[in-house]
């Protein structure tokens, strides 16, 4: 009667070790794929901060030439004509602000060709390292297909052109017109289209980065 007990003893403790030692294997594995699984994310998430750093510094560095020049208030004959050169980041100014006003009149905006070629948001949409919702707003900026446009076709006229400073920027001689739009294209809408378009783009870096508590960043 002792032996029997003694041996289901033993046989109840060596059941009880293996089920211990396959339940420490399981754990272990399924910790192990954890790991790897959220160490991926990390890695992943990383590479996103990374890419997101690279584009704030090409913003920080981008300056926007505006041009406009249209008929002046209660005057059909004489004109006015200017220009400004607007850090990317400074496009956070308001609608009322007066330095900028003047620019927020419903009519097509127009770009140069430089512009359509160079800018320095082409390709940031298809970087597959950079936040989706961030590369959704840079698409808004594309112009689909260039249409030639004429500034004396427009009474009134807003044009935006890459910094004349940037050496980096390929000057070409355009034989008719520098200047294309494209009428189905959101962004040639008017200038309060491209300045909302912008304040969209800024407004979703500084989201995302603030969902990872990335915060009080020196964006101008």
């Amino acid at each position: 009667m002792n032996c029997e007990l003694f041996q289901d003893k033993n046989n109840w403790d060596y059941l009880t070790d293996t089920v211990t030692m396959v339940t420490s294997v399981l754990t272990l594995v399924v910790a192990l794929r954890l790991f790897e699984r959220f160490s991926f994310k990390r890695q992943v998430l990383q590479k996103q901060l990374e890419t997101l750093y690279q584009l704030i510094n090409v913003l920080q560095n981008w300056t926007i030439s505006i041009g406009a020049k249209g008929l002046k208030e209660g005057d059909d004959t004489s004109f006015f004509q200017y220009g400004f050169r607007v850090k990317f980041f400074d496009m956070k100014f308001k609608k009322n602000d007066l330095n900028y006003r003047e620019l927020f009149f419903k009519e097509k905006l127009l770009f140069t060709y430089d512009w359509y070629e160079q800018n320095p948001l082409i390709g940031w949409d298809n970087n597959p390292f950079l936040p989706k919702s961030i590369a959704e707003k840079i698409e808004n900026f594309k112009i689909t297909f260039p249409y030639p446009a004429y500034e004396t076709d427009f009474s009134k006229v807003t044009f935006i052109d890459l910094d004349s400073f940037d050496q980096t920027v390929k000057r070409e001689e355009r034989p008719r017109t520098n200047y294309i739009h494209n009428p189905k294209d959101k962004i040639c809408t008017d200038f309060e289209t491209f300045h909302t378009t912008c304040n969209e783009l800024i407004t979703e870096i500084e989201k995302w980065l603030k969902k990872y508590k990335v915060e009080n960043l020196n964006l101008k």
